[in-house]
C-alpha cells in the first residue's frame, strides 16, 4: 500500500499497525531476497526443473505445466522452510520485531 497522510489517522484509530519503509532501501530491507530465502529458492527451481526435464527427455516424453508447477511446490518445500525465513528476516534486522521501535 502507499501511504497517504489523509489516510494514516483512519488506519491508526483502527488499530492498525503502519510501518512505513524509507524509500530506496529495498536492497536491504526486503529480506526475502537475500541468501537465506529466495536465494536458496531460485537454484532449487531451476536443479529441480533440469532433472525433471532430462527425465521427460530420456522417457521420451514433453515437460508439461503439472510437471514444472511440482518442480517449483517442491523447491518452496526445499528452500523457504521455518529457519530459513527467520535468518532472512534476522539478518535484515526485521525479527525479532520489536514493537518499542514503532511509536504512535
Amino acid at each position: 500500500m502507499h501511504r497517504s497522510p489523509a489516510d494514516l489517522p483512519t488506519l491508526l484509530r483502527a488499530n492498525v499497525h503502519v510501518i512505513a519503509y524509507p524509500s530506496k532501501m529495498s536492497h536491504i530491507l526486503q529480506a526475502l531476497d537475500n541468501t537465506s530465502a529466495f536465494g536458496r529458492y531460485q537454484p532449487k527451481v531451476r536443479s529441480r526443473v533440469r532433472e525433471t526435464s532430462l527425465e521427460g527427455r530420456d522417457a521420451g516424453r514433453q515437460s508439461n505445466t503439472p510437471e514444472l508447477l511440482r518442480c517449483f511446490s517442491a523447491a518452496a518445500s526445499d528452500a523457504l522452510r521455518e529457519e530459513a525465513l527467520r535468518t532472512a528476516f534476522q539478518r535484515v534486522g526485521m525479527w525479532p520485531l520489536d514493537p518499542t521501535v514503532v511509536s504512535d
